[in-house]
């Protein structure tokens, strides 16, 4: 058996009596790149065991990096064990979301931390990935025709004692100056 008890940092001796199935965390120690699901220790209303102490995962990526560098290169550990599917579910989830599985990146790379492609069994990680949303540039223009360009409206406006909502309201024409302000737009190149 491959599987170490987290809490206790030994070899896992299951509750298979007392309990449904356990949340486990497999780590590559060639890329640290994780993979967090849940077993039951059996299945079906007729109760067959579910062969958890060979188990590898789900995920097809993971296996196929467990077939090609062998176990011996993985780390398979229970996080914790749950009496019922309900809980089971719920905490799978539950570490899913606390390490952000979907979005999560390695250290200094694009590559995803994680092999999880969905957490809870529903919620999937995008096929396109999310390009990062550049923050927004505003040009300020005062009635003197100086021109300004900013960072940050909020920012600007609490250093310099203006109202940030008055000055959207300029940026958006719905008010034609504020103090000594004209005219504010986004601007995409600086």
């Amino acid at each position: 058996m491959h599987w170490t008890d987290l809490r206790t940092n030994k070899a896992f001796k299951p509750d298979t009596l007392d309990r449904f199935g356990f949340v486990y965390v497999i780590t590559n120690i060639k890329t640290k790149k994780k993979y967090i699901g849940c077993k039951q220790y059996y299945i079906g209303k007729d109760q067959t065991p579910s062969k958890w102490q060979s188990y590898t995962g789900s995920s097809k990526h993971l296996n196929e990096d467990i077939k090609k560098l062998g176990k011996k290169n993985f780390i398979f550990e229970v996080i914790d064990e749950f009496k019922n599917k309900r809980s089971l579910g719920y905490y799978e989830l539950f570490y899913q979301m606390k390490y952000n599985v979907l979005d999560s990146v390695i250290e200094g790379t694009d590559e995803p931390a994680y092999y999880n492609n969905y957490v809870g069994g529903k919620y999937y990680r995008p096929v396109q990935g999310r390009k990062p949303i550049a923050p927004e540039v505003y040009e300020v223009t005062f009635t003197d025709k100086r021109k300004l360009v900013i960072p940050n409206l909020k920012m600007f406006a609490s250093l310099n004692n203006y109202d940030k909502s008055h000055l959207c309201k300029v940026q958006q024409g719905k008010r034609k100056r504020h103090k000594d302000v004209v005219r504010v737009e986004t601007v995409s190149d600086v």
